[in-house]
């Protein structure tokens, strides 16, 4: 009953196009707390609240069409797309995911010193993926 009444409010801020209402309406959406479980319709609010300028809408929406989640397909320029949006907004898994598609070249051409760039940004904000991928290019 609780995740009812927030549904309720958060769909009120996400009917006014209010980014963090759509992400969270996306996120009771998709785990169906609340309302009905539908993963489609999350899509679509996580793709609202991203377009709204939230930096983990962003991020989810890059995670959503790097692996091709939610019946949406698999877009990795997207995927990078979204993720670069949330990076430059400081989300220290953006800024490490825009390392591993620069560094794979993957939806992007391959960049390893712009690779590194973002993997230093996140290790930065202690992200043990980007330390560990930072140090093993250092090592190399």
């Amino acid at each position: 009953e609780e995740f009812a009444e927030a549904a309720r409010w958060y769909s009120a801020a996400a009917a006014k196009n209010h980014a963090l209402g759509c992400f969270n309406l996306g996120v009771l959406t998709e785990h169906g707390r609340g309302v009905e479980k539908n993963v489609a319709e999350a899509a679509q609010l996580y793709r609202r609240a991203a377009e709204g300028g939230n930096a983990v809408a962003q991020f989810t929406m890059g995670i959503v069409l790097e692996d091709g989640r939610f019946g949406e397909k698999q877009d990795h320029p997207e995927a990078a797309k979204w993720y670069q949006a949330a990076a430059e907004q400081g989300h220290p898994g953006a800024q490490f995911n825009v390392g591993n598609m620069l560094s794979a070249g993957r939806g992007v051409p391959a960049d390893l010193p712009g690779a590194a760039q973002w993997y230093r940004k996140a290790a930065e904000q202690n992200h043990h993926g980007a330390q560990m991928n930072l140090g093993s290019m250092y090592a190399a």
